[in-house]
């Protein structure tokens, strides 16, 4: 039909109208009518031979599309660097740009990126340095519990299995209604037969309200329902997650797509990383004396894998609820030792320049993951002071400023003065000009006697809440 028809056809309807019966306010609003009709006709006329027209130039000169790079062999740690853009799915190429967005690393998020690898490197040095209290703090609960789970994989149907999977695996704890627990145990049933991806999983279970707040993400018990299947494959855990600084994104600024991606792009390289581990026999006596310990039936090495830094996070992570005082590591030799390994795994320094990043990582285990709850936080605005004009100058240009450093505050609040830069310049004046000295002696002596007023407020407040 062309645009004669509708023309024909609305002149006709209008010498119909003209013979009704009714008044002429009524003929003039049909007249209207059918002409909007005519005029969407034309509309969807003309949308359907420009989507015609479009087919066909795609068809002759196809779209580049933006994809993700193609996994050409096992990755390794020191390749792998997530986009610092949250909204971004892709990873930093060799050039240093993200092969998806584009969008390079700045000389901060470099250095922000080597010192993650940096800690990465010491972990597992940690882990074996500290494995007698890291195995004393795994319960023999937890070996147990898993080997039942596993060898009784054929009975998920069976109430008293899924009441202990919920219990490992803290499905009891993150408020899942009832029908999406058993929808969860039903494709964990139907997985023995079909084993389908983890991302096919994740995209099943997101579709499934989680309770009456809707669907979410549930990224974690997705890997924990793969791994059941096939218990080669790594689980995803907030803990995993802190271990190695992977910052999961939030839903509050990224899609759906963008955050599935994230999470995969990531969950690859843990298989690559584990399988990196395994292969340089990094963590070969930890999983070696580990099994000697607790004789587990149906571990497999990637799993003992997740059980040592499943430990090691608690052991290491700070007790929440308690004053800074308080909540110190429980071994400073420990601690300090661990800070001395990183300090010497980066470049080479002098030794003031060394003691400084001492203060600096002590600031930063000490103050800054207490104050977030176990979280590691950096010092960007110290790191960037050290990276734009250097590590004494930057220590110079502190002294000279009315504001004084978080960590000359934190670190007194602890009773660890000693490790605040301004103790570092007194102890150190040849490195420092005399004018800093001075400064350093000022602002330590200022800080002091600020925290001892803040101490005796604290008391006197204490006693007068104890007398009311």
């Amino acid at each position: 039909m062309g645009e004669g028809f509708w023309i024909r056809l609305l002149y006709v309807l209008a010498q119909h109208v003209k013979t009704l019966p009714i008044p002429d306010f009524l003929k003039t609003i049909i007249v209207l009518a059918a002409i909007g009709v005519l005029i969407s006709g034309l509309l969807a006329l003309i949308a359907v031979l420009i989507e015609s027209l479009r087919d066909k130039e795609e068809t002759q000169n196809p779209p580049i599309k933006k994809t993700l790079p193609q996994r050409t062999g096992k990755a390794s740690r020191e390749r792998i660097i997530l986009c610092s853009d949250q909204s971004c799915i892709g990873t930093i190429g060799d050039d240093g740009c993200c092969r998806y967005c584009g969008k390079p690393l700045t000389k901060l998020e470099t250095t922000k990126a080597l010192e993650t690898r940096l800690d990465n490197q010491i972990k597992y040095q940690l882990i074996n340095d500290n494995l007698q209290a890291i195995l004393e703090s795994i319960p023999r609960s937890h070996i147990g519990d898993y080997d039942y789970l596993i060898q009784n994989r054929n009975e998920v149907a069976d109430l008293r299995y899924q009441q202990k999977y919920k219990t490992f695996y803290r499905l009891f704890g993150a408020g899942l209604s009832a029908f999406y627990c058993n929808e969860y145990f039903t494709l964990l049933r139907l997985n023995f037969n079909v084993i389908t991806s983890l991302r096919d999983v994740a995209s099943y279970l997101y579709e499934i309200p989680c309770n009456n707040r809707g669907k979410k993400l549930q990224f974690s018990f997705s890997s924990k329902l793969i791994h059941t299947v096939n218990p080669h494959s790594p689980i995803y855990d907030s803990n995993i997650a802190r271990f190695y600084s992977f910052s999961e994104p939030k839903s509050t600024n990224t899609t759906y797509e963008q955050r599935i991606l994230k999470l995969l792009t990531f969950h690859e390289w843990l298989c690559d990383e584990y399988e990196r581990v395994l292969r340089n026999a990094i963590l070969t006596q930890a999983i070696q004396q580990f099994r000697d310990r607790f004789k587990p039936i149906t571990f497999t090495d990637e799993k003992v894998i997740d059980s040592l830094i499943w430990a090691s996070e608690k052991w290491w992570k700070p007790e929440k609820g308690e004053r800074h005082a308080k909540r110190q590591p429980a071994s400073e030799e420990k601690s300090m030792d661990g800070m001395v390994k990183r300090v010497e795994l980066r470049a080479s320094q002098s030794a003031v320049e060394t003691e400084v990043l001492k203060t600096l990582y002590a600031y930063e285990e000490r103050v800054l993951r207490v104050r977030n709850n176990g979280r590691r936080v950096r010092a960007i605005r110290t790191w960037r002071m050290f990276d734009d004009h250097g590590i004494i100058p930057a220590i110079e240009i502190m002294m000279g400023t009315k504001k004084k450093h978080p960590g000359l505050v934190g670190l007194i609040e602890i009773g660890r003065q000693d490790l605040t830069f301004e103790a570092l310049v007194l102890r150190h004046p040849e490195s420092f000009s005399q004018e800093a000295g001075k400064l350093a002696k000022q602002r330590l002596e200022e800080a002091i006697r600020a925290h001892a007023i803040r101490e005796k407020k604290h008391d006197d407040q204490s006693k007068l809440d104890k007398m009311k």
